[in-house]
């Protein structure tokens, strides 16, 4: 695969997560022009512009990088403007030669620790405290100020979009600011599962490779860990794993969006260790932290932003963080298109051009795939007759979810894909899902979570 090739994939990858307006007005006008290590450098736009494109797509190009078959983990943009060192560099290279002749040529031999590079972005200067997370932002500061020592495992818990991954990656970041020469690995759980099964499909040397490089670090970071449940064989590694990471007095932070306990399909053994320490569930924010995080956010763009706009945005979304930061960023370049400050008129704007799945396209097996997904359950116990709390849960909130987003679907032929229930007992699972959303701040934040994967993309 040579590096044009490598880029189309990518782009096509982003044609799947990204808005079509982004694509065509940002993306398609990039550049790869080599690579580095194990990133990828591409022409961008103009330095004025850089910090926002930096801000609103590093994330989804670092993704996209990593999802093609290539040994690139991430993606540097490099203005238009003020790139000339960098074609330079490398205007003789050969643009027929694949991506992994490249990486030889430009690394010349040298090897690269095998980690997803920290975001410096994640630290704890930016990240906003308020009354959701403060006492988690305490707990990291600790695990970041004696890793190993304090707090060993950190367990970090909670929805989507809530700020897991940037307090994992602070504790990470401020680590090494103390000290370079820690070793530092982040992975999510999909790389460690995927490191792992290449390792016994590839490996001569007993896995050894694989064990050095998750066993030989200071700091193991996984995000996501509860995707690792139901693999018998990863998870058999992963305590083996612990075991000599935690005998040895180095830190291990993990992120997941529930408490050990409720991951069903874990291993008893390693639900015991993860609760070993310290487990962490970290809430939506409330009004005023939404507003202060936007605040930053405008701040770390340069963006004097009034406080009724501000106020409004955060008004909007009320519980996915990140989700609020992508308003903010699509408000913020829809602003310097029409050359102007923010105004609520812009945001406006913004929200009705969101791209959203209309609720007429969506079935009561998408959603029961969705559920099944989210909540790590089979199907047929989702449909089936178990009264376990861990099936009970889901499959209210899933029937919840049909006779809200399915419309003029009967209430019994909801019962009848539930194994033949009859309609009050759908009745009684809407309206008891309804009323914990009144008060139940988990159920809400599920809720959301479902939502926001069924209708946005």
């Amino acid at each position: 695969m040579t590096l044009k090739e490598m880029w189309s994939k990518m782009v096509a990858r982003l044609e799947m997560t990204m808005q079509a307006y982004s694509v065509d007005t940002w993306i398609r006008s990039m550049v790869p022009l080599g690579i580095e290590g194990e990133q990828l450098i591409v022409k961008a736009c103009a330095q004025s512009l850089l910090s926002t494109i930096v801000t609103s797509f590093q994330e989804k190009l670092n993704e996209a990088a990593r999802f093609v078959d290539a040994p690139v983990k991430s993606v540097l943009l490099v203005p238009q403007d003020n790139c000339e060192e960098w074609e330079v560099k490398f205007a003789s290279l050969d643009e027929s030669k694949s991506v992994n002749e490249l990486v030889k040529l430009i690394d010349d031999g040298v090897q690269k620790y095998d980690s997803v590079p920290l975001n410096p972005k994640y630290n704890f200067e930016n990240f906003v405290v308020g009354s959701s997370n403060k006492f988690l932002y305490a707990a990291a500061r600790a695990v970041a100020d004696s890793p190993g020592q304090t707090y060993n495992p950190l367990f970090i818990y909670g929805g989507t979009g809530l700020g897991k991954t940037h307090i994992m990656q602070a504790i990470g970041n401020d680590v090494l600011l103390s000290d370079e020469k820690k070793r530092i690995l982040y992975v999510t759980s999909e790389k460690f599962v995927t490191d792992f099964v290449t390792s016994i499909r590839t490996s001569k040397d007993g896995n050894s490779s694989f064990r050095k490089k998750y066993r030989e670090v200071d700091v193991l970071m996984i995000d996501d860990i509860q995707f690792i449940a139901g693999k018998e064989a990863t998870q058999e590694e992963m305590f083996h794993t612990f075991n000599e990471l935690y005998q040895a007095g180095k830190q291990i932070i993990l992120t997941s969006d529930r408490k050990p306990k409720e991951i069903q399909g874990l291993d008893d053994r390693l639900c015991s260790r993860f609760e070993w320490g310290l487990n962490v569930d970290v809430l939506p924010p409330d009004l005023e932290t939404r507003i202060a995080i936007l605040q930053k956010k405008a701040q770390m763009n340069n963006q004097n932003i009034d406080f009724e706009v501000l106020q409004f945005m955060a008004e909007k979304v009320d519980s996915n963080v990140r989700e609020m930061e992508g308003l903010l960023n699509k408000v913020i370049l829809l602003a310097r298109v029409h050359d102007e400050k923010p105004t609520i008129e812009i945001v406006q704007e913004v929200l009705k051009e969101i791209v959203v799945k209309s609720e007429e396209n969506i079935t009561s097996e998408m959603i029961i795939e969705k559920v099944c997904e989210y909540f790590n359950v089979s199907k047929n116990d989702l449909l089936g007759k178990k009264k376990n709390r861990e099936v009970v849960e889901p499959r209210q909130m899933c029937i919840y979810l049909i006779t809200d987003l399915v419309h003029n679907m009967p209430l019994a032929k909801i019962g009848n894909i539930f194994g033949g229930r009859d309609h009050t007992t759908i009745m009684h699972a809407r309206d008891k899902v309804a009323q914990k959303l009144e008060t139940n701040i988990k159920t809400k934040v599920q809720i959301t979570d479902l939502k926001d994967l069924l209708l946005r993309r």
